[in-house]
């Protein structure tokens, strides 16, 4: 069975067809058509990795071990609100970066003791730079 797929690389636009030899074969052939030339390719099928699930940030770490408060945005902290050995909850206010002229309030993404503050009031930061360090 033949299937065709329109194709868009480095802003060229290909149309490729593909013939599944055998449900049981280790390799598929790939018919590569354009204007300029039409190629046979080999793709060997074992040795594709499946894509990994991947998380929503606010699912990383939650609730357990050790998670870093990162600036969502470049901007200038206004105000650490925590200090070292602070004991703080999921979701409360730890820091508040001022960003595109307004303030943002970050929470804690897990329970935890504050371990390492990395920045001080009136610093300016880059997106996802290191804030601070909370142990759950």
């Amino acid at each position: 069975m033949i299937k065709k797929f329109k194709v868009k690389v480095n802003s060229r636009e290909y149309e490729v067809e593909v013939e599944e030899l055998k449900k049981s074969s280790k390799t598929k052939t790939v018919e590569v058509n354009t204007s300029e030339k039409k190629d046979n390719y080999e793709v060997d099928t074992k040795k594709t990795n499946p894509v990994p699930k991947v998380k929503k940030p606010e699912e990383l770490n939650k609730g357990e071990g050790k998670s870093d408060v990162t600036a969502p945005l470049p901007g200038v902290i206004v105000d650490i609100l925590v200090k070292e050995g602070d004991k703080v909850k999921e979701n409360d206010p730890v820091a508040i970066l001022e960003a595109m002229k307004m303030e943002n309030m970050l929470p804690s993404p897990i329970s935890g003791k504050i371990d390492k503050v990395y920045v001080n009031k009136g610093q300016e930061v880059a997106g996802n730079y290191p804030l601070l360090t909370i142990v759950g």
